[in-house]
């Protein structure tokens, strides 16, 4: 980092200008939907330049919220698609968002849109830039692994206890769901932390921005993703058990066999075992039969 980045990554912002335009429209923001708006610009240009965006490439964005970083990121891309859920926030945007032609505001929820789909549809470099809304971060996460390597790279910006579970090693309290696949499926970057006085409404805890770039598919040695899922989630569904009886639902009696098939000790418990385990383990469940191991 420079010293002109220390300074202002030291300087606190003002929530003046947020705060006004917000009350010039009427608007509240929720902290159901986890609405906690970004108002320092130098933070936002940091996050558009850790993207490394390509030329030529389509960014999608959301939750744009009032477009501080909509605007960092627009003079760096062909195009930008910001899908915002808030109908009210879309007003804003395109009533005093001063954001240029090649910026498009879709009103809708990310978690109901196929993300791939519409980076798909530029066939183009497509990447993932955003200050995820926390209420939502989870089963957004969840979505862009879904949309896979059709888009690129994502850039995020997460509270940073989700972080630190992203990032979490095996054995770890935080070691969960979450961090299996994504370590998998993407090498994941921690970039910089963010303070929660450069928010308006100021959050209850810091953030930190993740670069995740996604792998190709057989870099992640799994065979069938939706059976990674399925045993991750089993495993830690039910941490307390070990994985033999964790897993029964799933592969019935024959679940001590396949483990030791994968060389992991039945008798272990989902929290100590590495991704590359559980790619592992769900590989032999798949060689074991794949439709018999769904049904069961």
């Amino acid at each position: 980092m420079s010293e002109g980045d220390r300074r202002s990554a030291r300087r606190p912002p003002s929530d003046s200008s947020a705060r006004s335009l917000l009350e010039r429209h009427g608007i509240r923001p929720s902290r159901r939907k986890g609405q906690s708006f970004l108002i320092q610009p130098d933070i936002a240009r940091r996050i558009a330049l850790a993207a490394e965006i390509p030329p030529g490439a389509t960014v999608i964005e959301i939750g744009s919220g009032l477009g501080i970083l909509t605007r960092a990121m627009a003079p760096l891309c062909r195009r930008l698609l910001a899908v915002e859920i808030d109908s009210r926030l879309v007003r804003v945007l395109s009533e005093e968002g001063s954001l240029p032609p090649n910026v498009e505001v879709i009103e809708g929820d990310a978690l109901e849109t196929d993300l791939g789909a519409m980076a798909r549809r530029w066939r183009a470099p497509a990447l993932v830039v955003s200050n995820l809304p926390y209420a939502a971060s989870t089963p957004l996460l969840f979505r862009l692994l879904e949309a896979g390597p059709v888009i690129q790279r994502w850039v995020l910006m997460l509270q940073r206890e989700v972080a630190e579970r992203i990032l979490a090693a095996p054995g770890s309290k935080v070691y969960g769901a979450l961090t299996v696949p994504l370590q998998l499926f993407t090498d994941v970057e921690r970039l910089f932390s963010v303070g929660r006085m450069n928010f308006h409404p100021r959050p209850d805890v810091d953030s930190v921005v993740l670069r995740f770039d996604v792998r190709p598919p057989e870099a992640s040695g799994v065979t069938d993703p939706a059976l990674l899922r399925a045993v991750v989630r089993a495993a830690f569904g039910r941490r307390r058990k070990t994985l033999a009886n964790a897993l029964a639902p799933l592969v019935g009696e024959g679940g001590s066999a396949l483990l030791e098939e994968a060389g992991i000790d039945p008798r272990a418990r989902g929290e100590t075992l590495a991704p590359g385990d559980f790619a592992r383990l769900a590989n032999a469940l798949h060689r074991a039969g794949l439709e018999a191991v769904r049904g069961a």
